[in-house]
Order: C-alpha cells, then sequence, then structure tokens
C-alpha cells in the first residue's frame, strides 16, 4: 500500500474510543466512540458493545446523541441524552438491538445512576442567581470556568430521583457543588465543596455518605481535611480514595496519597504514598476523545492509572499498601492507557500504543480495530527516546521525529514542542499536529523538563522556578537535538507550545533569539493578570509560585513573560480563543500588542466561541483552520 502524508483534516478520519467498562455477568464490554460530524461542525457519539462469546463487536446506537451510559443489574445496559428540552434515558432492550425510553427529565443531567429499587442518583447544574439572559451578575469569585463561561451563581447538585413518584430530592447544600459520587449496598458516598467564599472553596472538597434505605445524609470527612479525587469502596466499611492534606501549601499538581476512611466513624488512616497522580491517564495528545474510569476494586487490589516516566499505565496498589508500576506492560512502555476496567480475573482497557491511536484490549490482546486502516495508509515518522543529562546532572527523557521521506544529508528546518502542564508528558503516541509537521518536511523534538510529570514528586516540584530550571533544560535538550541530527539548520529552528507551553514560548522569545520563529498558544504571559482572572488563577499562583500579587508584586512581575516581552525579536504567532477562561485572552493580546509596538513581526488568530480545549475537541473546522495558521506560520518563517 503507497503510504499518504498527514493533512491537517486527518483528525476528522479518526474514531475515538473511550470509557470501556464489563457488564455486571462479565459477558459484554461496552464502550463509546465518537467521531467528527460529516459538516465538520461537532462530533458524534455512540454506544458499542464487545461480545465475549463470539469475539465481535456492534454497535448499540445510531443517532450520534449518548452523552453516558451504565451497566447495572436491574436494567442491564442503559444510556442518556441530553437535548435542549431536558434528558431522556433509555434501555437497551432485545438483545442490546433496540433502546425503550425509561424517563425524561426537563432539565440537563450530567451523571445518571441506578440506586436500589426506582431511585438514582443523578447531578446537574442549575444557576442559583437565576440570571436574565441579557447580562450576568458576578457576586464571587472563582467567577467563570474554562469551557462553561461565567459561572458565578452556578452549582452542581447531587439528587435521588424516585421514577416512580417523580419525586427530586436534593442531597447537597444550596451554596455547594457535588463532586464524585459512588454506589454500593445502598450507600451512596459523595464529595461536596461549600461556595461561603472562595476561601473556603480552595479548601476542597467534603465526604458525604446518604443511606438510601434511611434518607439519612451524614458527613463523614469535614472540609479541608483532605482534599480528595478519586474513590473506590475497598471494604464493607472502608473508602478508599486518593487525596492531599494541607492543599493549599501544595502544588496543584501534587502526587496524591491513598487514604482509607471508616464511614460509620469517620477515622482516616493514611494507607499508601504512591508518590503517583492517581487515577488519572493521558499521554500529551490531540488525537483522543473522551474519558471513563482510572480507578477499580479489583480481587487483589485497587488498580489505577498513572503517568509512569513517558507513558501513562496501570498500577496496583495491593491490600497490604505496596504499590507496584506498570503491572500490565513490558518495561519501558510509553504508550498511554485512558481508561480500563475489571471484572474478575479480566482487564480491558483503551490504550494507545507507539505511533497509535485509542483501541480496546481485552487482557492484553487488541479487540477493536477502528483506526487501523488509516493509520497504515498514512506516511509516519516514529519518535525516537533520546536520553540526556541536563546542566546539573540530572537524566531527562525526549523524542525526536525526523521529516517523512528523510534524506540524510539534506537540510531541515526544526520545530521545537513544550506540552502543558506543566505536570504532565509527552511520550511516543499518535500527535496529529506533530505528524502534520514531519510530513510537511520538519523535525519535531520535544521532552519532559522538570515539572513533568511521572517522576515523583521532587521531579514535578518548580514551585516559585517557572522560567528556571525548566528553561535550562529546553535549552540543553534543543543543543543535544541540534548535536545528535546534524541534518537540523540552527538557522530555522521554531519553537512552539499550549498552556504552560504558551508561557515557556513567551518566556523563551524573552529571553534568547536562538529561534526563527515561535507559535505561542492559549498561553499566559503576566502572572498578576493570571491571578485574577484565570478560573484556576486564585489557587495556582499560591501553590506554584510561593506568592501572590497582594503579598509581593514585583516578585510576580519578575516571573511574568510580558516583562521581558520588549526583548523579543522572534516573528511569534499568537492563537487564543475568546472564551478561554483558564488562560485568559488579555495575556495573550498583551504579548501581541507588545510585540507590535517593538517592531517584531507577530500575528494573533483570535477563535471566536471556542476555550482551553480548541486542539483538543474544539469545533473540527476551527481545529483545521487553527493547524492551517500554524503550518503556514512555520514554513514562512523556516523554510
Amino acid at each position: 500500500m503507497d503510504r499518504i502524508p498527514v493533512t491537517v483534516e486527518d483528525f476528522t478520519e479518526i474514531k475515538y474510543l473511550s470509557d470501556p467498562r464489563f457488564s455486571p455477568d462479565g459477558k459484554t464490554i461496552a464502550y463509546l466512540v465518537t467521531q467528527v460530524r460529516p459538516d465538520r461542525s461537532g462530533y458524534t457519539c455512540d454506544l458499542w458493545v464487545y461480545d465475549m462469546a463470539s469475539s465481535s463487536n456492534r454497535q448499540v446506537t445510531t443517532t450520534g446523541q449518548v452523552n453516558g451510559y451504565f451497566w447495572d443489574e436491574t436494567h442491564g445496559l442503559s444510556f442518556w441524552r441530553r437535548s435542549p428540552e431536558g434528558t431522556d434515558l433509555y434501555q437497551c432492550a432485545d438483545g442490546l438491538l433496540g433502546e425503550k425510553k425509561m424517563f425524561s427529565l426537563p432539565f440537563s443531567v450530567n451523571k445518571i445512576y441506578p440506586l436500589s429499587g426506582e431511585r438514582y442518583a443523578l447531578t446537574m447544574t442549575t444557576d442559583t442567581q437565576k440570571n436574565p439572559a441579557r447580562y450576568h451578575v458576578l457576586e464571587e469569585v472563582p467567577y467563570c470556568s474554562n469551557g462553561h463561561g461565567l459561572t458565578a451563581g452556578q452549582r452542581t447538585g447531587l439528587y435521588i430521583y424516585d421514577e416512580k413518584t417523580g419525586n427530586l430530592q436534593k442531597l447537597t447544600e444550596e451554596h455547594a457543588d457535588a463532586g464524585d459520587f459512588v454506589y454500593r449496598n445502598g450507600i451512596l458516598l459523595f464529595q461536596a465543596t461549600p461556595w461561603e467564599n472562595y476561601r473556603t472553596y480552595l479548601y476542597g472538597h467534603g465526604l458525604y455518605t446518604y443511606q438510601v434505605d434511611s434518607g439519612e445524609v451524614r458527613q463523614i470527612v469535614r472540609v479541608g481535611r483532605i482534599n480528595s479525587f478519586a474513590l473506590c469502596f475497598w471494604k464493607e466499611d472502608e473508602l478508599l480514595f486518593s487525596g492531599i492534606e494541607d492543599c493549599l501549601g501544595k502544588s496543584m499538581g501534587q502526587n496524591s496519597d491513598f487514604y482509607t476512611v471508616n464511614i460509620h466513624t469517620g477515622e482516616i488512616n493514611r494507607f499508601s504514598d504512591a508518590d503517583m497522580k492517581i487515577g488519572y491517564g493521558g499521554t500529551g495528545s490531540d488525537a483522543k476523545y473522551g474519558g471513563g474510569q482510572g480507578l477499580c476494586l479489583g480481587r487483589d487490589g485497587v488498580y489505577f492509572l498513572a503517568p509512569v516516566m513517558d507513558g501513562t499505565c496501570i498500577n496496583r496498589l495491593r491490600f497490604d499498601g505496596k504499590v507496584e508500576k506498570n503491572i500490565t506492560e513490558a518495561d519501558g512502555f510509553a504508550g498511554s492507557v485512558e481508561s480500563f476496567d475489571l471484572f474478575e480475573d479480566h482487564l480491558v482497557c483503551g490504550k494507545m500504543v507507539s505511533n497509535g491511536v485509542v483501541e480496546l484490549y481485552l487482557d492484553g490482546r487488541q479487540i477493536t480495530d477502528f483506526n487501523g486502516t488509516y493509520l497504515q495508509s498514512r506516511e509516519l515518522s516514529t519518535p525516537e527516546p533520546i536520553k540526556f543529562m541536563s546542566r546539573d546532572g540530572v537524566e531527562l527523557h525526549g523524542f525526536c521525529m525526523k521529516p517523512t521521506g528523510y534524506v540524510p544529508g539534506k537540510r531541515y528546518p526544526g520545530i521545537l514542542h513544550i506540552h502543558g502542564g506543566p505536570k504532565t508528558i509527552f511520550g511516543d503516541v499518535f500527535h496529529h499536529e506533530m505528524q502534520l509537521w514531519a510530513s510537511n518536511g520538519f523535525f519535531v523534538f520535544y521532552c519532559n523538563p522538570r515539572g513533568s510529570d511521572g517522576r515523583g514528586r521532587a521531579f514535578a516540584d518548580i514551585r516559585g522556578r517557572w522560567g528556571t530550571v525548566d528553561y535550562t533544560d529546553l535549552m540543553t535538550f534543543t543543543d543535544v537535538i541540534l548535536e545528535k541530527f546534524p541534518d537540523i539548520d540552527p538557522y530555522r529552528v521554531g519553537v512552539c507550545g499550549g498552556s504552560y507551553g504558551g508561557f515557556m514560548t513567551n518566556w523563551i522569545i524573552g529571553h534568547t533569539n536562538r529561534f526563527a520563529a515561535a507559535c505561542s498558544q492559549r498561553s499566559f504571559a503576566n502572572m498578576i493578570n493570571f491571578e485574577y482572572l484565570s478560573d484556576i488563577g486564585l489557587s495556582n499562583i499560591r501553590s506554584e509560585h510561593l506568592c501572590s500579587a497582594e503579598e509581593n508584586f514585583s516578585a510576580m512581575w519578575e516571573e511574568s513573560p510580558l516583562k521581558y516581552a520588549p526583548n523579543c525579536s522572534t516573528p511569534t504567532l499568537f492563537i487564543h480563543s475568546d472564551q478561554d477562561f483558564r488562560c485568559p485572552l488579555p495575556d495573550a493580546l498583551s504579548m501581541f500588542s507588545c510585540l507590535k509596538r517593538a517592531g517584531c513581526p507577530a500575528r494573533l488568530c483570535l477563535f471566536h466561541g471556542e476555550n482551553h480545549e480548541l486542539s483538543r475537541s474544539g469545533r473540527p473546522d476551527n481545529r483545521i483552520t487553527r493547524l492551517e495558521e500554524i503550518l503556514c506560520w512555520f514554513k514562512k518563517s523556516l523554510q
């Protein structure tokens, strides 16, 4: 088969698998398949199943409007659809071939799960201020949330819905936000965060129980005791969860510990220190969509996702407290497990292998092949692992992709790509944007500098040091790449990054002129702005930078790339979205304006109606335009 180059539209051909789960009898695995609409205005999502007996996959729904699903012993496989009118719950019937509407609710539901009898737990978001359509009243901070816009007055409540009576009972207080919840044997355990003021919000969740039979709600862990994350029933009377104590004094990306809590007495014990980001999957890629479970109880312990080195894998917490890393893969696995589920001795997971996108694997054997034809038809560049030493003697890891059709001895331009976070990782999985650059004649190189995930707390801790050790790691890596690959023209190297990677791009162009072009995406540049405008600014500045503008204005300005922007001579493209509340628009506008005033070539592309997730889940036609702008910029500047 003749392979063809990767194009800007290639991500529209990928089918994105997510959230695999076993049926209660273990005979069937359900999962979601998301793909781009033909008109490229959005995405469709349908429910599929894998039959263990026949080893076959089958599509269950065809409307493309599945928003979530669950298995249970009473209803079998059920799913829900949201619409402007509300939410409809359906039960799959007739051997999972048909669907039966169970009930409709006149509001938008985030999550639904069945309890005993005909009762369901559900979460939904309401506007407690009842803001009129013409304007929005702000009376609290944070007042916004990326992907949700202005959220002042909005609360996500946890409710019990009785299908028989139609009664809707709210479990959370009026001004509290519900988090995750889990259910077992008549007990619903849930997180809730009060919003008395922003300081209370920063302290994290409280943990509560709801007795289905009696209707009693009881707090078992007070707010501020431990900021809890992934939840799992552990033993008969115990809950296991990952969490961080004294979270206000620690990094937002701080690795969590394992804790147990007695659901009757509220007694908390620190069970194990994994020094890992527990329950979260995802090596950096723009070729995945959807989520799924990241923590499950098994026969021999609790299994959980966490980044390890340059990949995300399945790990196990044994009942004796010992943590075993990367239990399902060979040493050196650098792919990414996105979600998984367990049934007895069987494990199913959605996994990205080297240079691949998500497919399902059952007990190590691939059971879906939605994207094999696409991948085999494209001329792909294989990421080559690179190990190097930092200036202060720490081993660091990176990757380099040669241009497709690479000819030794020919001179090529290069692009340094910087990941977000900073507590995330890059690996060897398929990344459409980087494959696009390689298909257009660029060397592409990227690494995991200090601040990245997968190597413990000490490695990830760069609090108060952004733009220092991470900057030198990136510059050292660039030096290593140029020495190792002499076919890269050092005078035609660009730098690109988004979010924290955008921050670092802004920082780099203000501190060195070694790059011939730059692309700063969804970035921030002014720490003072970020503290007061970002949806995470209140907590991020204090935890990541160890001070605030109120305490040390000059220190915050010293850490701001905008201060150094007048020094910039690197032609820079800025990509931003007007609904980005994570890295607010004023920072991109300030950087752009400063460069133009200094006489430096600059261009800003502003996408209307998009948020911080444009490159990963934005409108497909906008994603295509974004890629075209970046590719055109680097071709003009570097080739």
